[in-house]
């Protein structure tokens, strides 16, 4: 864009026979003669003490083009129409500095030209910085969509003079290229990041080991310049300025899920900061782009970060060409699924041909076959020859979920084995992994040390202190093992064993991340995921084994004092892996380390000493003995099997989202009650199933929950309007029921209306009986039988007529086992909601009942047994 009426002007100054030559940028000021300066080059190479007067440009008058040129102002020859002295009637010279530049001839006539977005057009025009106003083609107007303008009355003209016809003028915008492009990255309401509003504001999260997120353009970019806007106000309670961060580009085609590999990223600028709210930065280019990533700077992998609000990210300048996206594998024909193939010959079929690898379900879980032979190992390195690049591009991630389709889940699942079963010690990583897990921090060391195991209950996930990097090979060997021994045991790197296809929709992991292999006298193993190393072992043994080449997480055992003691020293030592296990008397938990890196040696112990203790008190009152029973695990996860998390397979642990880090990290949330998350599970774990009745799968689990909020945190429990439980809406939902005609089983309020009562103790002892008796049942009609029956005994009330409110199927021998005993029917703020069934159940029964407080049931076990205390030290870690 350029205004036509120099055209001319530089036409003249192109044509001049005098070679100009190239000499520098200088800050000059007019009017200030330099000293003199002897040259003893040849004139022509000599720069002029003050700027030309004829047109102001910096030559010798001399050679001044404008000497013949008539000027438009005065019509008088000799100068140009900027320097025109009639037309600044009381001029005086001032002093004024200039930037000069002065150039060859032949680069004068290499004219400049700019591709730009104007309304989402891409235009090229030619650059002009002396033009004072842009002017474009009727072509180009019409090439725009012909947009709006209104009437000019502005004249221009060229160099001769003659008046160029101008349409008209209007206003046009150069296009933000980021403007609705996909953001990726944690938080909330990240896709205000590009909506063009400046009002909305995005939350990152911040807790993660390299807190970034990022917006791809969808193709690549030369960036003229980035603009950031700060946030507009305060979200709640999250200040957002003054929060150091970075913006980096990154133009090479990377997988989204695979882009902290690429870490460091072309810096643009670090350091950056929003001191006020509504503030703009302003980033000039040229840059090239696809990715424009910002990252909240943290100093070292134990700092917490502060979280940046930010509104908006706005991007100018021109596409260079389309994004590349790995083309969908075309290898080979159709093979027919031979009948009886071993492995080996599906995985060839596979390489050769992938209308077989995503239609043929190659591996079976039930029939493992040796992975280590040649022949196989070779056709696994051809598979992921032919179709990594495309399991790359597609791999799963919170950022960019895999969606499930019936279409691509067979080659997924296949791929995921063939990761997995790579057997040598330079393999290649499953895609996706340090979005998933993380990555072994740069600034870590590996380790090389002994561990011993004293073991007297079996366990699928004991801990070792140690975590393998993904495709790194660790080595091994084990001592003071027998034979049969290790037969039973295993060897796991990451214990998050959920395979997660069967109940998802999308995937932000792959369906399974889990490497398991039978424990040898030695060994190496390499991990295509990385995780932390558990051992599989049997009661009543005793191991040594020596790792090499491992990495380190702090270790914290309540049995061992020493590691409480030591826990500042090995928080400052050992930070540098993304997930750390915990031991516990009685639970074994992983976390993310950047969970356990905020927490001191006290909140360490009360966290775990309470969930130890929740989990023994469970025990009690229930009647079980927790001494004897397997060792619990809980173990954060991308994604669980179901929902947020769940109770665990058999013998694998407990399952939770990485969301349930804060019922273990944040005091307050214990304290208060409200970290109900992990104590859930482990309710799950003890759940009483043969007294469980319809519907009640999440109402049984959750019936510990009063009582060790009442025990352990000396919360009021069993109370009308105390959560969980008899909150108000649990009331509400309880009269409905009531008010129903049918039976659909209890909620918790059921149980904590007879906590209420009776006390915590009429429960537990009818679970201690449960549990004694070892009673199962065919039925509803007969658990709820047994139940009532139970129930009403242990209580010493005749508590049918209550249970009727909930349309219980009681029958006629239920009924006569409890007619001996008094009846008691509650008269409070609950039944005098339901006046027309109450009155019906006590005319029904004939009899009086008590409406006054009964007596409190007596718990007859010991609640407090093994409550703040701990079993001998029994893992020894060495070296």
């Amino acid at each position: 864009m350029r205004l036509m009426n120099l055209k001319h002007d530089s036409q003249m100054l192109q044509s001049t026979s005098f070679p100009t030559d190239i000499a520098s940028v200088d800050r000059v000021t007019r009017n200030n003669r330099p000293p003199y300066v002897r040259c003893d080059t040849p004139f022509h190479m000599q720069r002029p003490y003050s700027a030309c007067w004829l047109c102001g440009q910096w030559h010798f008058v001399l050679f001044c083009p404008y000497r013949r040129h008539v000027c438009q102002q005065c019509n008088r020859m000799g100068h140009k129409g900027s320097q025109c002295r009639q037309s600044t009637q009381g001029f005086r010279v001032r002093l004024q500095s200039n930037v000069v530049f002065t150039t060859t001839s032949d680069i004068v006539h290499r004219r400049k030209y700019t591709t730009i977005h104007i309304e989402n057009h891409q235009v090229t025009l030619q650059i002009d910085t002396a033009s004072d106003i842009t002017i474009i083609s009727s072509l180009i107007w019409i090439t725009l969509g012909k947009l709006p303008y209104k009437q000019t009355h502005r004249v221009a003209k060229n160099a001769s003079g003659h008046q160029i016809p101008l349409l008209g003028r209007g206003r046009v915008k150069e296009t933000n290229v980021a403007l609705h492009k996909t953001v990726y990255g944690r938080g909330s309401y990240m896709h205000n990041l590009v909506d063009g509003d400046h009002w909305t504001i995005m939350v990152p999260e911040s807790g993660e080991n390299r807190a970034a997120f990022f917006v791809d353009l969808g193709a690549v970019y030369e960036l003229s310049s980035i603009h950031l806007y700060g946030q507009r106000k305060t979200f709640e309670d999250r200040i957002g300025l003054n929060v150091p961060f970075s913006v980096f580009t990154w133009a090479n085609y990377t997988p989204i899920c695979d882009m902290d590999l690429q870490y460091p990223w072309n810096l643009v600028k670090g350091g950056l900061k929003f001191t006020r709210n509504g503030e703009k930065l302003v980033l000039p280019g040229p840059m090239t782009a696809q990715y424009i990533i910002l990252m909240m700077d943290r100093r070292n992998p134990g700092t917490r970060v502060k979280t940046l609000v930010m509104s908006e990210i706005e991007a100018f300048g021109r596409k260079i060409r389309d994004a590349y996206v790995p083309s969908t594998p075309r290898f080979g024909s159709w093979i027919r699924n031979k009948f009886g193939a071993t492995l080996a010959e599906k995985l060839k079929m596979g390489a050769q041909s992938w209308s077989y690898f995503k239609t043929n379900r190659i591996f079976n879980p039930h029939q493992p076959e040796d992975l280590t032979t040649t022949e196989l190992q070779m056709a696994i390195k051809q598979i992921i020859d032919n179709y990594g690049e495309y399991f790359a591009h597609n791999a799963p991630c919170d950022w960019k979920p895999y969606i499930i389709a019936n279409s691509t889940l067979t080659a997924m699942l296949n791929y995921n084995n063939v990761i997995l079963s790579q057997r040598d010690e330079n393999i290649t990583r499953l895609p996706a992994f340090s979005r998933i897990m993380g990555d072994v921090h740069p600034k870590a060391n590996p380790n090389s040390y002994s561990v011993t195991l004293k073991v007297t209950a079996k366990s699928n996930f004991f801990p070792v202190g140690a975590y393998a990097k993904a495709g790194e090979a660790f080595r091994y060997r084990v001592e003071g093992l027998s034979p049969q021994a290790l037969n039973d045991s295993r060897i796991r790197v990451n214990p998050q064993t959920d395979s997660v296809y069967e109940h998802q929709k999308k995937l932000t992991r792959w369906p399974m991340m889990t490497s398991n292999r039978v424990l040898q006298v030695q060994d190496s193993f390499t991990s295509p995921v990385g995780g932390v190393i558990t051992l599989q072992l049997p009661a009543n043994c005793n191991i040594t084994i020596r790792l090499e080449n491992v990495y380190r997480y702090a270790w914290f055992d309540i049995r061992n004092p020493q590691s409480i003691r030591d826990w500042s020293k090995e928080q400052l030592k050992y930070q540098y892996v993304p997930f750390t296990m915990v031991m516990g008397d009685r639970l074994i938990s992983m976390f993310e380390t950047s969970t356990i890196m905020e927490m001191n040696k006290e909140n360490m112990l009360f966290s775990v000493n309470y969930f130890d203790n929740v989990v023994k008190m469970m025990h009690n009152y229930r009647g079980t003995d927790f001494q004897s029973a397997p060792y619990l695990g809980f173990v954060i996860d991308e994604q669980p099997y179901y929902g947020w998390g769940h109770s665990g397979w058999p013998g694998e642990p407990m399952m939770g989202n990485k969301q349930f880090g804060r019922f273990f990290q944040d005091m307050n949330m214990i304290k208060s009650g409200e970290s109900i998350g992990i104590t859930h599970e482990i309710g799950h774990n003890l759940q009483p199933n043969m007294v469980t009745f319809i519907n009640g799968v999440e109402v049984t689990s959750n019936i510990f929950i009063p009582l060790v909020h009442s025990f352990l945190l000396n919360i009021s429990a069993y109370e009308f309007g105390v959560t969980p439980g008899l909150g108000d809406e649990d009331m509400k939902q309880l009269v409905k029921d009531w008010n129903g005609n049918r039976y659909i089983g209890v909620q918790l309020a059921y149980y904590n209306i007879l906590g209420h009562y009776f006390s915590h103790g009429l429960v537990g002892n009818a679970l201690t009986t449960v549990f004694a008796d070892g009673v199962q049942w065919t039925n509803e009609k007969e658990k709820v039988n047994y139940w009532v029956k139970l129930i009403s005994l242990e209580a010493g009330y005749d508590l049918v007529p209550f249970h009727q409110l909930w349309h219980f199927p009681i029958d006629q021998k239920t009924k006569n086992a409890t007619q001996h005993l008094p009846c008691f029917f509650p008269d409070d703020q609950l039944t005098k909601q339901v006046p027309t069934q109450v009155n019906r159940i006590l005319k029904q029964y004939g009899k009086s009942c008590s409406r006054r407080r009964p007596k409190v049931v007596q718990f007859k076990g010991d609640l407090m047994h093994g409550v703040n205390s701990v079993d001998k030290q029994f893992i020894f870690l060495r070296g």
